[in-house]
């Protein structure tokens, strides 16, 4: 059914008759709806929320197919200009600049634990949110918090949260706990084993036969298990979930070790000895995240120490 054959659908079952009482010339209750439904061939009338239930319409729809005049008055109301409650042009143009110079103020957070290749911009770990940043400056409030936080996308500017495990002494440094000598050590034993690292990397990555393996370990955060929000498992005894992680320079390659308390890492309690025999030996290369890689190291080696000893015997 078409919306106008439900206008004239719904005008026969609704009649119209003018109000008792005279009232205003503006006010809605000149008029008098009554409502039916058809039974068989008699009318019987209903109440106006059954019937609008009934057609599934809406309470204005009604009104302005049977009294044009609603239909003109709804108009008439949208034409009339509505104060606006919005800043003038001039005055947001203004607020924008002093925001912008605010924001320019502000220290941008350096550091090794940001990441090194991003665009973004990091406040200072001294504001925990962005409405910390806005409650800093009084200038910054001409405009409000949401003009605030858009100003803050638009110019690539976050709230730093760390998610790496901060350095004790560039912290200790901060907060005016550790030496400028002791900093400064700290810095260029951190710089000089970035530098060796790298190197080892180069090193290893021309190396044809990869007789050497550059391998980077980390004993990643204590995860706890079972993970639920219920309060009921809250002090229940949990089961702590280590990831023992190593890094293949050379090969771009990840081994993830994670162990529970009952199944703790693999450790070797002795260093192997050259009296060690080969079935031991393969039993602690087994327990390692790159066994074939150092098998394969090995084998090399072997085989050079062979072809010396056959050099010195021919000799």
């Amino acid at each position: 059914m078409s919306w106008d054959m439900r206008k004239v659908y719904v005008s026969s079952l609704v009649k119209t008759t003018t109000s008792r009482r005279p009232k205003e010339d503006n006010s809605s209750r000149l008029l008098t709806f009554e409502y039916y439904l058809k039974k068989d061939t008699e009318n019987i009338r209903i109440c106006k929320k059954l019937f609008l239930n009934t057609l599934d319409l809406k309470e204005w729809m009604v009104k302005i197919w049977l009294n044009p005049a609603a239909n003109n008055k709804i108009k008439d109301s949208n034409d009339i200009a509505m104060p606006s409650r919005s800043r003038l042009p001039v005055e947001l143009k203004n607020g924008l600049e002093v925001l912008n110079t605010f924001l320019d103020k502000l220290i941008k957070l350096e550091s090794h634990y940001c990441r090194p290749s991003t665009q973004r911009l990091y406040l200072e770990p001294l504001f925990q949110t962005k409405s910390n940043a806005y409650r800093d400056d009084i200038n910054a409030k001409a405009l409000s918090l949401i003009h605030f936080k858009k100003q803050m996308k638009i110019n690539n500017i976050f709230v730093y949260k760390p998610k790496k495990d901060q350095c004790d002494v560039c912290i200790g440094y901060k907060t005016k706990n550790v030496s400028q000598r002791n900093y400064e050590t700290h810095i260029k034993r951190k710089d000089e084993a970035r530098k060796e690292k790298e190197g080892d990397k180069k090193i290893a990555m021309k190396m044809e036969n990869r007789v050497i393996a550059v391998l980077t370990m980390d004993l990643q955060s204590v995860k706890l298990a079972p993970v639920l929000q219920a309060s009921a498992i809250y002090y229940k005894t949990k089961l702590c979930i280590h990831n023992f992680t190593t890094f293949s320079l050379e090969k771009a390659l990840n081994r993830s070790i994670p162990a529970s308390e009952i199944l703790p890492l693999p450790q070797i309690k002795e260093k192997p000895n050259r009296s060690k025999s080969r079935s031991q030996k393969s039993e602690i290369l087994s327990s390692t995240p790159f066994k074939d890689e150092l098998e394969e190291l090995d084998d090399i080696r072997k085989g050079k120490e062979e072809k010396k000893l056959k050099q010195q015997r021919e000799n």
